[in-house]
């Protein structure tokens, strides 16, 4: 009987953590290379696959241009397909919009250094934040009067 209740026990436990492992909406986090998190309740999952192009100019040099590194990541929602694309720390693009959602790339480590090995492919980690392109209350209401006195 106590193994029964202690399994049960477990199981709800292990099952409200899984519930609560989602980040929400806003904040940043941290992905290393093939991890996926979800965001906010709606079922979100952003995953990071590989850097695509590091060209960035190494933390012990003098250079004449920042230069770049370009994240490759996916989107998806439980009845969407999965989006995959790129962010670039330095150039075009820094975000991309996914239905209702703007996934924002804020920077990649580790950064090189001149004098160091080429930074290991497996060994970079993004830092992004996914925030809400849905219309505020506010927004919605004032669109809904504005449709109202055009009918």
């Amino acid at each position: 009987m106590f193994r029964s209740l202690m399994r049960i026990f477990l199981t709800v436990l292990c099952l409200a953590s899984l519930a609560g492992a989602a980040v929400p909406v806003g904040e940043s986090f941290t992905l290393g290379v093939g991890e996926s998190v979800e965001v906010g309740g709606a079922g979100l999952v952003v995953g990071f696959t590989s850097i695509l192009a590091d060209s960035r100019c190494p933390m012990d040099a003098y250079c004449f241009w920042a230069g770049d590194a370009e994240a490759g990541l996916w989107a998806s929602l439980p009845i969407e397909n999965v989006d995959h694309f790129g962010l670039h720390t330095t150039v075009e693009p820094h975000a991309y919009t996914y239905e209702f959602y703007q996934i924002k790339l804020l920077w990649v480590a580790p950064y090189p250094m001149s004098s160091s090995v080429p930074i290991p492919p497996e060994t970079y980690e993004v830092m992004l934040v996914v925030l809400s392109s849905l219309p505020s209350e506010n927004e919605l209401a004032t669109w809904s009067t504005v449709k109202a006195l055009y009918r």
